[in-house]
C-alpha cells in the first residue's frame, strides 16, 4: 500500500497536465519545456523534424494552438510548426527584441508592442545551446 506522502505526490503530478491544459500560460511554458528537453535528448534535427513534419510529436495539429517555432541565434527560423512557407526564412528584424532578450535570459516570457491594429501577443521561449524554442499566446 502507497505511504500517504507518496499518495499525496501522485496525485499532484496527475493533476498538472488537467491544469496546464487550462492556463495558456502554463501549457505554453509546459510545451517549450517538453520540446527543450526533447532537443536535448533527440538533437535539433530530430526536433525540427517532429515540428516541421505533419505527423510529428511537436506539429500543429490545433490551429487553435500557437506552434512551436525554433530560431538559431540570429533569427532564421529553423522549424515553424504549421507553416512550412517560413522555415529557412531570416526573420530577424521580426524578432529583434526578443533576440536581444534571450542575451540576458535563458528563458522566459517577452511581450512585444503591439502594432496598430494588431493583436497582443506574449511569446515564451527558452534557448538551448544556439537555438531559440519559441511559442506564443494571444493577450486579451
Amino acid at each position: 500500500m502507497k505511504s500517504f506522502v507518496s499518495a499525496i505526490l501522485y496525485s499532484t503530478v496527475a493533476l498538472l497536465p488537467v491544469q496546464a491544459q487550462g492556463e495558456p500560460r502554463a501549457q505554453a511554458k509546459a510545451l517549450v519545456a517538453e520540446a527543450a528537453e526533447f532537443l536535448q535528448t533527440s538533437g535539433l534535427d530530430r526536433l525540427v523534424h517532429e515540428i516541421n513534419h505533419a505527423g510529428g510529436r511537436f506539429a500543429t495539429k490545433d490551429a487553435s494552438k500557437p506552434p512551436l517555432i525554433v530560431y538559431d541565434l540570429k533569427g532564421k527560423a529553423l522549424a515553424f510548426g504549421g507553416d512550412a512557407r517560413h522555415i529557412g526564412m531570416d526573420h530577424s528584424k521580426a524578432i529583434a527584441k526578443l533576440l536581444d532578450h534571450a542575451k540576458t535570459s535563458k528563458k522566459g516570457w517577452h511581450e512585444p508592442p503591439t502594432e496598430a491594429g494588431g493583436m497582443k501577443v506574449a511569446i515564451y521561449f527558452e534557448k538551448v545551446g544556439e537555438v531559440l524554442i519559441t511559442t506564443s499566446i494571444h493577450l486579451h
